[in-house]
């Protein structure tokens, strides 16, 4: 009963709707903050010449994995398993919150609880990070073999 008292609370109401509008406003933050991203590094050239220089790194690393298949492969599997590792972690930090130790740490400072809940934290961002990284290598492989075919079709 404790939750849905919870949920008539301001603050928690305001959370969730962030949340659901941040959920179905993906796509339009995404364009937002490629917006952003230019009005940022036109007013910056220090900015520009960094984020240009981050981008070709990551466009190097793409193709030199799209060069080797098993390492394409590796990249699948590290998401793979930092999604594991992921939801492991959240499900035992569940557990421990509603069944263990864990129990009572709505008394903690906020500060606490997050630092409680850091690892699991820590292993969403990476495994966002893998998988997106994943994503434009896949992309990639998929724009390649399309190209590749376009070519042997001339061929023929």
């Amino acid at each position: 009963m404790d939750f849905l008292i919870a949920l008539t609370e301001s603050s928690v109401q305001i959370s969730i709707g962030v949340s659901v509008l941040c959920g179905v406003f993906s796509t339009q933050l995404s364009e937002l903050g490629k917006v952003f991203e230019r009005t940022l590094t036109g007013s910056s050239q220090y900015l520009a010449k960094h984020l240009r220089a981050y981008r070709w790194r990551n466009r190097k690393r793409t193709l030199q994995l799209l060069a080797n298949r098993h390492a394409m492969h590796w990249e699948i599997v590290r998401s793979y398993a930092l999604f594991l590792a992921f939801f492991i972690s959240f499900s035992i930090y569940l557990v421990l919150l509603l069944f263990g130790p864990l129990k009572g740490i709505g008394v903690f400072p906020l500060e606490v609880q997050f630092f409680l809940f850091s690892p699991v934290l820590v292993l969403e961002v990476l495994w966002i990070n893998q998988k997106d990284r994943t994503r434009v290598l896949i992309a990639q492989a998929q724009k390649q073999n399309s190209k590749n075919k376009r070519r042997k079709l001339k061929c023929i």
